[in-house]
C-alpha cells in the first residue's frame, strides 16, 4: 500500500496512482527479460500447436564437437600389475667361529668382495701356542712308538721296539725252558721251575707291550686329531667372505656387497657373534603378490617390467618362483622374480610397480583408455550414433595404458568419444572432429 503524507495537521492526501500504475505494469516485462525460459507458448495455453518461433529453436543448437575411436579387434597381451621392493637376491650373515679380540676388519660398506676375500682377523696367539702344544704332544706319542707317521689301520704293532724286545725275552725264555726240559733229570726241579715262570712272565710282558703299542697308535691318531683341529681354529680367526649361493639361476651374480658391519677392531668377539651382513645386488629379487584371478594364466618365466623411483628406463625381470597356495584372507598368492639390476645401478630395498606381461595373442575387443568414464563403480563409454551420443555401461577386463579391453556393452566398429567430460548427456548432438 502507498504510504499517505500527511499535507497538515488533521489533514491526508490520496496516493499519485500515476505512478502506481506505470509501476505495476512494467513489472511483469522485466521478470520476462530477467527470466526468458519462463514464457509460455501462446499455442500451449490454448492447447494449439506450437508457435514457430518454438519448433526452431532444437534445428539451430550447435553440435558438441568431439573426437572420437573406433571399437576394434586386436592381439593384446595380458599385463598384470604389481607392486613390491626390490631385495637382494641372497644375502649371508657373516659370523667368528672363534672367539678372542678382533685385530682387524678388512673392509668397509659399500665395497664389492669376491668370494674368499679376507673380511676379519681375530688375535692368533692363543691359537699358534695350541697348535705348538697339539704338534708337541703328537710328536712323543709317535717318538715312542718309533715311528714318524701317524699310524693307521695298516700299522704293524711288532715294529714297536718295545714290542720287540719283549717279544726276545719271550722267546728267549721259551728256548731255556725247552732246552731244560729235554735234559731230563739231570736238571734240578727248581731250576726247571724258575724257567718255566720266566716264561709265563716274558709272554705277558710280551701281550702287554702289543697293547700299549695299540694305545698308543690310538693315542697318536687322536692328538693327530687334536693337531687338526688346532690348526683349523688357528685358520679360522681369519674370517673370509662366503662362496655366492648357486640357486640364482643366472650368472651375473659374482661379488658380494657390503650391507653391513656389526664390530669395531679392538672388540671381544665370542664364536657364532656376527661380523657383517652382506647381500647380492645384482640380480635383485622382486616379491609381490597377484590377484587369485590370475593363477591361470601367470607362469614361471613370464617378463617383468617395473618402474623404480631415480631410474628412467624400466628394470626388466623374470618370474622364477610361483607360490602354490593362495592366501584366503587377501584371495593372493605370492609371485617371485629376478630381475637385472645392471651392476648395482639400483638399491636393494627400492619399491617398484610394474606389470607381468603375460603373452596371450588371442584376439579381442578393445577401447582406447581415453574414452573410459568410471563414476561410482560403473565404467561406461559414449557411443555416437547418427550424430548423437549415448552413454553406454560396459564391462571391461584386462587394461593397458593405451587401452582397455571391452567383454561386453559394445560391438566392433562402434564409435566413442575421447576424454567425455560432465556436460555430456544422452542424447546430445555431436559432431565429430576431423583428423
Amino acid at each position: 500500500m502507498a504510504r499517505i503524507r500527511r499535507a497538515g495537521k488533521g489533514t491526508s492526501v490520496a496516493p499519485r496512482r500515476g505512478v502506481y500504475f506505470v509501476i505495476t505494469s512494467l513489472l511483469p516485462a522485466a521478470l520476462n527479460l530477467l527470466h526468458p525460459g519462463c514464457q509460455r507458448d501462446p499455442g500451449a495455453s490454448s492447447g494449439g500447436p506450437p508457435s514457430s518461433s518454438a519448433s526452431a529453436a532444437p534445428a539451430t543448437a550447435v553440435a558438441l564437437e568431439v573426437e572420437v575411436r573406433e571399437v576394434r579387434r586386436t592381439a593384446m597381451s595380458l599385463r598384470v600389475e604389481i607392486v613390491g621392493t626390490l631385495h637382494a637376491a641372497d644375502e649371508a650373515l657373516i659370523s667368528t667361529k672363534t672367539e678372542g679380540v678382533l685385530r682387524r676388519t678388512f673392509v668397509e660398506v659399500g665395497a664389492e668382495v669376491d668370494p674368499g676375500t679376507p673380511l676379519a682377523q681375530v688375535d692368533r696367539v692363543s691359537y699358534e701356542v695350541a697348535v705348538a702344544a697339539a704338534e708337541a704332544a703328537l710328536s712323543e706319542t709317535l717318538a715312542r712308538l718309533g715311528t714318524p707317521d701317524v699310524p693307521d689301520e695298516t700299522f704293524d704293532l711288532t715294529e714297536v721296539s718295545a714290542v720287540q724286545r719283549a717279544t726276545a725275552q719271550f722267546e728267549n725264555a721259551k728256548y731255556t725252558y725247552e732246552r731244560l726240559s729235554r735234559l731230563g733229570t739231570t736238571v734240578a726241579e727248581q731250576e726247571l721251575n724258575d724257567a718255566a715262570a720266566r716264561l709265563r712272565v716274558t709272554e705277558a710282558d710280551r701281550r702287554l707291550a702289543l697293547d700299549e703299542a695299540a694305545a698308543l697308535a690310538a693315542t697318536a691318531g687322536e692328538r693327530a686329531a687334536l693337531l687338526r683341529s688346532a690348526r683349523q681354529k688357528l685358520t679360522d680367526t681369519l674370517t673370509p667372505a662366503p662362496p655366492l649361493p648357486t640357486t640364482l639361476g643366472r650368472e651375473g651374480a659374482q661379488r658380494w656387497v657390503v650391507a653391513e658391519r656389526l664390530v669395531t677392531e679392538g672388540q671381544y668377539v665370542n664364536v657364532a657373534e656376527a661380523l657383517y651382513r652382506l647381500i647380492v645386488m645384482d640380480p635383485l629379487k622382486l616379491r609381490s603378490r597377484v590377484p587369485e584371478r590370475y593363477a591361470g594364466v601367470v607362469r614361471v618365466g613370464q617378463a617383468v617390467e617395473l618402474e623404480t623411483l631415480g631410474r628412467t628406463a624400466p628394470v626388466v625381470g623374470r618370474i622364477t618362483r610361483i607360490s602354490p597356495d593362495i592366501e584366503a584372507s587377501s584371495r593372493t598368492f605370492e609371485v617371485e622374480a629376478l630381475v637385472d639390476n645392471d651392476g648395482g645401478a639400483t638399491k636393494a630395498g627400492t619399491f617398484a610397480t610394474g606389470v607381468i606381461v603375460a603373452e596371450d595373442e588371442t584376439p579381442v575387443l578393445v577401447v582406447s583408455a581415453e574414452a573410459i568414464a568410471r563414476v561410482g563403480g560403473v565404467t561406461r563409454v559414449a557411443v555416437v550414433k547418427d550424430g548423437t551420443a549415448t552413454w553406454r555401461e560396459i564391462r571391461s577386463g584386462r587394461e593397458s595404458k593405451l587401452e582397455v579391453e571391452v567383454l561386453s556393452g559394445v560391438e566392433e566398429g562402434e564409435r566413442v568419444i575421447l576424454r567425455p567430460n560432465s556436460a555430456l548427456r544422452d542424447g546430445i548432438r555431436v559432431a565429430e572432429k576431423q583428423r
